[in-house]
């Protein structure tokens, strides 16, 4: 008896006499969408660096969230980095369908039977030009990243659906030799449409944050891809509005893409988006007269101005 009255002791001593200690108890995971949410709520209230913070804090925790990319990517344009957004709207797009914007490559050897270009003559200030519109394969055109001739890169004029025009006259004779025949090789971009999903809206707005930032560039080398990823959500239809930056919506999108065909010197497109944007906005003469390259960024001035 005295054994087992010995035993219970001993087992009591070890169970509590040693004083064994509570398992360390932690508090419950944070949940992605609650810190989604402040991570917004920071954004609303002009406090985008927090912001920023919480949105990466957001990818840490589950970097599949498009969204929380989404909104790191507009931290950085409110901080003026736009080449950190550009990635960050990247991922976005990824994670919500991909790109709209397909790059594409068309190489015309000329003289060619089964590609259509043609000259067109244009007369401003007494000086006669003459230019080549060229016919693109794949479309509908949404931009264009270059255009070459022999190597030499060409000055676009104009870019519709289904052309672009440049600023040189294609001969068929190279002046290298008159067997070397000349080769136009234009890198361009078509409208590819993503499908319908719950990311649809980030897919859109992940375009047009991708187009603000490219045109924020300072030093004008991202205009083209302005271009391209603007009229990519002109084209599937821009929603009416982005609830944390409310002038996202289609007339800023044509803003954007007006503002970027000005600067990248494409004043016929810059006319028409202008038109589109106002259309009572008279406007009939030239583009490339330069009498009135002060009248279309007056009217291009004042749109941002009122919008």
């Amino acid at each position: 008896m005295k054994k087992i009255l010995l035993a219970v002791a001993l087992i009591s001593f070890i169970a509590v006499g040693c004083g064994v200690k509570n398992a360390t108890t932690f508090p419950p995971p944070e949940d992605p969408q609650a810190v989604l949410d402040t991570a917004w709520s920071r954004y609303d209230s002009l406090d985008f660096a927090t912001a920023k913070a919480k949105f990466e804090k957001v990818i840490r925790m589950d970097n599949t969230i498009p969204e929380a990319h989404l909104g790191l990517a507009w931290s950085e344009v409110a901080l003026n980095r736009p080449d950190l957004a550009q990635s960050a709207f990247s991922f976005a797009m990824i994670l919500s369908g991909g790109s709209m914007a397909q790059p594409v490559f068309h190489e015309i050897i000329l003289p060619s039977d089964t590609d259509r270009y043609w000259f067109e003559i244009d007369t401003v200030a007494g000086a006669v030009d003459t230019f080549t519109v060229v016919e693109l394969q794949h479309r509908p055109v949404i931009g264009v990243s270059s255009a070459s001739i022999n190597y030499v890169n060409q000055t676009l004029r104009e870019i519709t659906d289904s052309t672009i025009t440049i600023a040189a006259q294609i001969i068929n004779d190279s002046v290298a030799g008159p067997h070397i025949k000349d080769t136009l090789v234009v890198n361009y971009f078509i409208f590819k449409n993503v499908a319908d999903s719950d990311s649809v809206q980030v897919n859109l707005f992940a375009h047009i944050g991708t187009a603000v930032a490219a045109a924020s560039n300072t030093e004008g080398k991202y205009l083209m891809t302005a271009i391209a990823y603007a009229n990519a959500a002109v084209k599937h239809g821009v929603p009416r509005g982005f609830v944390h930056y409310p002038y996202i919506n289609e007339t800023g999108t044509r803003l954007v893409l007006a503002e970027s065909y000005f600067w990248s010197g494409l004043m016929a497109n810059c006319v028409r988006e202008l038109k589109i944007i106002d259309p009572n906005w008279t406007f009939n003469g030239d583009p490339y007269d330069p009498d009135n390259y002060w009248i279309i960024l007056n009217k291009l001035n004042e749109e941002i101005g009122s919008n």
